[in-house]
């Protein structure tokens, strides 16, 4: 199932002192980087009352996790990091599922 396409989920409460500009300016600069990984598909931010979901759909596992690998080791990234340095974070990898059509 690792060669099938992936949804990278990530749930992100940030710190109280982080505020929600700080928040679209950092996913903001990591999307330039994420996007011109190979096996990008698209992405999609959604925020709720101060907590957030980070979708990244990826053409396979080894994808995603590749690039999530160079853009936490990329030190040009670093200073944009730090609104998640309290934040409480999950990171998910899940394999779309095909449901039947019932009539």
């Amino acid at each position: 199932m690792s060669d099938a396409q992936v949804v990278e989920v990530v749930l992100i409460k940030p710190a109280d002192t982080v505020t929600r500009e700080a928040m679209i300016e950092t996913l903001s600069h990591l999307q330039k980087a994420v996007e011109k990984k190979e096996g990008y598909i698209k992405r999609q931010v959604l925020e709720e009352n101060g907590q957030w979901i980070d979708l990244v759909w990826w053409e396979s596992l080894a994808q995603a996790q590749q690039a999530a690998e160079e853009v936490q080791s990329d030190p040009s990234l670093a200073p944009h990091f730090t609104v998640f340095a309290d934040a409480e974070m999950t990171m998910m990898h899940l394999h779309p599922v095909a449901l039947k059509q019932l009539g």
